[in-house]
Parts: C-alpha cells; sequence; structure tokens
C-alpha cells in the first residue's frame, strides 16, 4: 500500500464555532472519513488549523467539501509527502485549494519528485521520472463549483 504523511494548514474566513463543528462530524462520519481526521478534531479544539495525518490523498476532495458545507469559505494547502520512500528520492505533491461564500473555487495541484542528497540523480530517481507512480494525479489548475467539482472526481 502507498503511504503518505499529509500536512493540512486551513484557513477559514470567518470564525468557527463548536456547533459548526458538530456539523462537521456529523458529515464526516457520512463519509466514513472520522478516523482519517481525527488530527483536525485536536487541532479545532486547540484553536489551530494546521495537523498532520497519513493517507488521505484519496479523500481530501470529500474533506473540503464537508468543510465548506460546515465552515463556509476557506483556504487550504495540503502537502502529500511520501512516506518510506527511497533514499535517493521521494514525491511530493502540494495543493493549493481556495472556495469562496458561492462556492467558487480555485484548485491548484503540483507534484514534485525530489532528488536525493546533493541533488544527485540516481537509477531510482531515473525510472520514477519516467513512469510516474500512482496515486499521485498530473499537475493541474482547475477553477468552477465545489458541488460541480465533487460530483466529478
Amino acid at each position: 500500500m502507498y503511504r503518505t504523511l499529509d500536512t493540512y494548514n486551513i484557513k477559514p474566513s470567518r470564525l468557527i464555532h463548536w456547533h459548526m463543528v458538530e456539523n462537521f462530524n456529523k458529515l464526516l462520519e457520512e463519509q466514513n472519513l472520522l478516523a482519517d481526521y481525527r488530527e483536525c478534531f485536536e487541532a479545532l479544539a486547540d484553536g489551530k488549523f494546521e495537523f498532520t495525518t497519513s493517507c488521505t490523498y484519496r479523500n481530501y476532495k470529500k474533506f473540503f467539501l464537508a468543510f465548506y458545507q460546515s465552515f463556509g469559505p476557506f483556504s487550504a494547502e495540503v502537502s502529500f509527502n511520501e512516506d518510506y520512500h527511497p533514499e535517493e528520492c521521494g514525491y511530493n505533491t502540494t495543493v493549493n485549494f481556495r472556495v469562496d461564500r458561492d462556492g467558487n473555487y480555485v484548485f491548484a495541484l503540483v507534484n514534485v519528485l525530489a532528488a536525493g542528497v546533493g541533488g544527485k540523480t540516481s537509477s531510482e530517481y531515473e525510472r520514477r521520472k519516467t513512469n510516474p507512480q500512482p496515486p499521485f494525479e498530473p499537475n493541474c489548475k482547475k477553477e468552477g463549483k465545489i458541488h460541480d467539482w465533487h460530483k466529478s472526481e
């Protein structure tokens, strides 16, 4: 199984109230995402919106929709770093996301395959560069409505 170490930094546009958190909890539970995002609730309780979790690459879009439905407009940066990668290289994906109060979003995804120490390339680096590994999707930038985006993913 491919594993990632995921770092979320979320900036809501308004103050978060606890009744909103209860709704968020319910939405994550309905989507079977509650266990994946347990660290988010610990961060919310501390008044922070930065947290680290693992292996959420396949579900972060559902998480974004639930966050929007619960808290309204926000921006987020998420970094997915390959966990247990070879020493000579490793994948990283950065997602930047912003959604306004009308549900209009801007989404950008950038993948980077980092070379090992000293910038030297290895045979593993060259192999991965010519044959990208899943679950990474191509670099992209998209705009639209969050509800339409979620349905098409």
